[in-house]
């Protein structure tokens, strides 16, 4: 389908890259096909605090966005700003399009983009044309998004890769339903977004069995391989880190009978680590753990109070 240009007035667009030239050129691309609510910012100071008054329908944000003096500390801070729209810790609308626009010779931006959650990635300089085709495709041929512990953003795997048993979620699109004529309220689109997120919150805590299993795994291979310069205390404490935060996660999806059951796994966790040794440890207790915390969450019924999705309107955090 392509796009209505009498539709596209009411379209809001925000741009943030550190050059006013390249600002003002896709400002000017834009406008030429009738988007005329379009934003640009030159830092990334002023793009979070809008962000947090107003979602756009689309963002395009440069891999070099903010002051060039502090180039090196903000190339990874703006990958940053994306993974935190996505966790739904910036702004009010976690799944906002976003299209990064990427030098050609940065090729660890085009993997940070892709890992960040970002919709699309353009290798600049941009052609008008190549602008336009983008986000008309990604208005009408989103992919459906998966959410894990880490990761939350469109699903790229192949039709060719191994099975997946990560769930796919089809997600808000302002942006489509802007140029199909749909004008939702703003209680009708708190209402799909909260709806939206409080899957993905399903989604992440199905995937923290995988984490706990990489946690554990570490320390046994570090037995296995007789790492004697592996530190334990450290080990453990991310093991107990995970656990921590599959609880957190759980609270604030109201499962109480799962935080208390993955509080006493903490406890349980902290006694192995008590009696953990190279040369006696029980192996076959911590290969077990993992299907111990799975079981927690199959043998407990889920409430059916679902949360209130909300940002935490912070600035963009250090990843984890």
């Amino acid at each position: 389908m392509k796009l209505d240009r009498e539709k596209l007035a009411d379209i809001e667009i925000f741009v943030g890259d550190p050059n006013e030239q390249v600002r003002d050129s896709l400002r000017s691309i834009m406008r030429a096909e009738g988007m005329r609510r379009i934003n640009t910012f030159g830092r990334a100071e002023d793009l979070i605090e809008a962000l947090k008054k107003a979602p756009p329908d689309l963002l395009l944000l440069s891999d070099d966005f903010d002051d060039k003096e502090k180039e090196k500390e903000i190339k990874d801070r703006v990958f940053t700003m994306v993974r935190d729209i996505r966790h739904f810790r910036l702004g009010i609308n976690p799944f906002i399009l976003i299209t990064m626009l990427i030098a050609q010779d940065n090729d660890t931006g085009i993997k940070k983009a892709v890992g960040s959650g970002s919709d699309d990635v353009l290798i600049k300089p941009l052609s008008p044309g190549k602008l336009l085709e983008r986000i008309g495709h990604l208005t009408f041929n989103r992919l459906p998004f998966i959410a894990t512990t880490d990761y939350v953003g469109p699903e790229r795997r192949r039709q060719g890769d191994r099975p997946s048993m990560i769930p796919r979620l089809d997600v808000v699109n302002t942006l489509k339903d802007k140029v199909e004529g749909k004008r939702p309220s703003t209680v009708q689109l708190t209402r799909s977004i909260n709806m939206a997120m409080r899957e993905v919150q399903i989604a992440q805590l199905d995937s923290f069995h995988l984490k706990v299993a990489y946690a554990c795994n570490v320390v046994v291979k570090s037995v296995q391989e007789k790492d004697l310069n592996a530190d334990r205390v450290k080990q453990f404490n991310f093991l107990v880190q995970v656990i921590e935060d599959a609880a957190q996660h759980a609270k604030r999806l109201r499962r109480d009978a799962l935080v208390e059951a993955w509080t006493a796994l903490i406890a349980n966790a902290r006694e192995i680590e008590k009696t953990f040794s190279l040369e006696g440890g029980d192996i076959a207790t911590l290969q077990a753990f993992p299907k111990l915390f799975e079981a927690t969450k199959t043998n407990i019924p889920v409430e059916e109070a679902a949360p209130v999705a909300t940002s935490t309107d912070t600035a963009a955090a250090p990843a984890a």
